[in-house]
Order: C-alpha cells, then structure tokens, then sequence
C-alpha cells in the first residue's frame, strides 16, 4: 500500500513537472480574431504568456490592426536578453491602425503601459494613449520603473490634455532603480504638460 503512495505521488511530482512551459522564441501574433498556437487575443495574454514561459530566442509580436482596451505592466521576463528581445510591432507597420489604451484618473494605476524591471523590449508603430478627460491629473500613457533595453520606434503616444504637472511619459520613478539604455526614435508625443520626464 505504501508502495503504491509513493509511486503515486512521483507521478503527480513529474507530472507537475511536465505542465511547466517551454520557453518560446519566433513570431506570434495578437489578434482577438486569430486561432492556433502562436496566437494570442490580447496584449495582456502575451505579457501572461512570457511570463509563464520565458524565451530562448527572439520573440515577436505582430499586433492586428484593433483597439485594445487594456493596462498592461510588463515584468522582467527569464531568458531575454541583447539577443532574445522581444518586439511588439503593427502587423501592418501603420502606428495608427494598432491602439493601446486604458482610462482611469486616480493616483493608483495610471498608467496604460508599465515597464516595471522590464529588459530588452522593443515596440515599433504602436499608439499607446489615454482617453481619460480632460485635465485628468494623474494620467501617464508610459511609466518606466527599473528598466533597461527597452525602444520605441514610430509609435505615437496620446495623452491628455492637461494645464497641469501632467507627464506623458515617466522614466525613472523616484522610487525606482535607474533606468538606463531607454530609446525613442521617430516617435509622436501628444498632449500632456510635459512630454518626457
């Protein structure tokens, strides 16, 4: 009886094993349309998906022309790396056919995207915005938090329109580690008091 626990039991152990994600490399896409495997309907699933797996070559996501209503915060992901990058793209190359937003003008959460320890990640043709009202206060379309290795390449980011100390996009949080190796290349800023702080 005894024999037959244990061998139980290292079953169950190697099966828990076995459920653990490989790491994962190559093109997905995020598509709230699309099906299969290297298909995910929100940026979020991505974000969940590298989370649970981690990489061991280069990933890139081709994002469906839409708007996603999301808040996104991106952690450090195991296995990214100079090499193992991970790339959010347009599918179509057109920053204004892909659109991340998120609304909320409180002091907690305001954000739509959050680079929270985040390391080697590009973003490419992308319009990243808030749709809060105007003069929202606290609204920032961007915080970086302790990152490093991260691009933004011809997107666009929308912010509210403030008389305020209202920042589109914050780096280094006073709170933060330093972030460093931080790029915007060919890139729109809207709105806001103060576009890059």
């Amino acid at each position: 009886m005894m024999n037959r626990i244990y061998v139980a039991l290292l079953l169950l152990f190697f099966a828990v094993l076995q459920i653990e994600a490989a790491p994962i490399s190559g093109t997905y896409t995020i598509n709230p349309s699309g099906s299969g495997s290297r298909n995910v309907k929100t940026f979020n699933a991505a974000v969940q998906l590298l989370r649970d797996s981690g990489v061991n070559g280069a990933v890139v996501f081709n994002v469906a022309d839409g708007k996603y209503s999301e808040r996104i915060i991106i952690p450090s992901i195991n296995g990214a790396s100079l090499i193992n990058n991970i790339t959010f793209i347009s599918a179509t190359k057109d920053s204004t056919k892909v659109i991340l937003d998120s609304k909320n003008s409180g002091k907690i959460n305001n954000y739509t995207l959050l680079l929270d320890g985040a390391k080697y990640f590009n973003f490419q043709n992308i319009t990243i915005m808030r749709s809060d009202s105007v003069n929202a206060i606290y609204a920032r379309v961007v915080e970086i938090a302790g990152s490093k290795n991260i691009s933004f390449n011809g997107c666009i980011f929308n912010g509210v329109k403030s008389n305020t100390n209202y920042t589109v996009v914050i780096a280094s949080d006073y709170n933060s580690p330093a972030d460093s190796f931080i790029n915007f290349t060919n890139n729109i800023i809207r709105n806001g008091y103060f576009g890059v702080e």
